[in-house]
């Protein structure tokens, strides 16, 4: 699909699927150039999605006019959600919970790309804005993963990565430039909560926050960290 464009900033559930339930399955999809505007629940292939979807491929501009979740891909991807082998190469722009391919993830995400630019206000990630929930340990798991590009968040919790995680992450790694707020800024994740584990991830990002909790790989940890690396400067 070429040339997609839905303006419907009042709307929820906004994509080229506005929602999936849990039998769906989307497989070998691509959309090119795209201009997607909604209000919250934003996507530019799915607003929420409960469903599976497999070797997708975005490439242009979302917006969300509301207050959460606005992806390049999904906007939400709910519990029980599965998403593989999908790239995003996106312009994102929302307020809460913005990712450059998931706003908010509360299911899985395998093996998946974002080359993007992220603007949002806070929870705000190069990938997933909000990852988990912190209710199990199944909600929210992120494997084999990249971001790169520029991430700029106006309030707090900013990552490179994942602006806010409760859940798992594992096999991460992280470009770019990071700008956040005044609290919870990092090159990887801007806040790891108590539930949130990170293992074998990477940071390679310039971090520039205006107040406290700035960091390479975390701008604020009270979860499990192990393997992992972090270069670039922090300002």
């Amino acid at each position: 699909v070429t040339g997609l464009m839905i303006n419907r900033p009042n709307e929820r559930y906004v994509g080229l699927f506005g929602s999936t339930n849990s039998g769906a399955t989307l497989r070998n999809l691509t959309l090119i150039d795209i201009t997607v505007t909604g209000g919250r629940d934003v996507g530019g292939l799915v607003g929420n999605n409960f469903g599976n979807i497999t070797d997708a491929n975005v490439s242009g501009n979302v917006t969300g006019s509301g207050l959460d979740r606005v992806g390049g891909l999904v906007g939400r991807n709910s519990k029980g959600g599965r998403i593989q082998n999908a790239t995003a190469a996106v312009s994102v722009t929302g307020d809460r919970r913005v990712g450059g391919l998931v706003g908010e993830n509360r299911g899985t995400i395998q093996n998946a790309t974002a080359a993007v630019s992220v603007t949002g206000d806070r929870r705000v990630g190069g990938l997933v804005g909000v990852n988990g929930g912190g209710f199990n340990e199944d909600d929210g798991k992120i494997q084999n993963v990249r971001a790169s590009g520029n991430v700029t968040g106006s309030d707090d919790n900013v990552g490179g990565l994942v602006g806010d995680n409760n859940g798992n992450i594992q096999t991460a790694t992280a470009f770019g430039n990071v700008t956040g707020g005044p609290e919870r800024v990092g090159g990887l994740i801007g806040e790891n909560n108590r539930d949130g584990t990170v293992e074998n991830a990477r940071a390679f990002a310039n971090v520039t926050g205006s107040g406290d909790s700035v960091g390479g790989l975390i701008g604020s940890n009270e979860g499990t960290v192990q393997t992992v690396r972090a270069s670039g400067s922090v300002n």
